[in-house]
């Protein structure tokens, strides 16, 4: 299999999503190919692969289509970052939402000054 610049992949697949109106296709394209090649970190366009497999291509197509069909990129790699954790997604789970880390640090800095916080997570979640 020959050496395949990441970047090759990265315009073809950053195009078709800009095409389809999604505003951050740069930054999809390089967590979706990422997700293809079953890597946590996105992909940079200045990588070379060493491999590049028709399976690694065609689950990437796969991946394009739904994000091209709306859905999150966080719901096709199966899992978000929050508050420096990874939280595994399914269709029975909410997705954390990064504006929500915003409350997350005004009450630990709350809580911070207390000398003994208690916090209740009521109906917040799916937890």
């Amino acid at each position: 299999m020959p050496v395949t610049e990441a970047r090759e992949i990265l315009a073809v697949v950053a195009a078709r999503l800009a095409d389809a109106g999604i505003d951050t296709s740069q930054l999809d394209a390089r967590l979706l190919l990422a997700t293809a090649l079953q890597r946590d970190d996105a992909v940079l366009p200045h990588e070379t692969l060493d491999r590049w497999t028709a399976d690694e291509a065609a689950r990437l197509d796969g991946f394009v289509e739904r994000r091209i069909a709306g859905e999150p990129v966080s719901r096709i790699r199966g899992w978000r970052e929050f508050w420096s954790l990874r939280f595994m997604l399914s269709p029975d789970t909410l997705d954390p939402r990064p504006d929500s880390e915003t409350l997350v640090a005004a009450a630990v800095a709350a809580g911070g000054q207390m000398k003994t916080p208690r916090i209740l997570d009521l109906g917040t979640g799916s937890g």
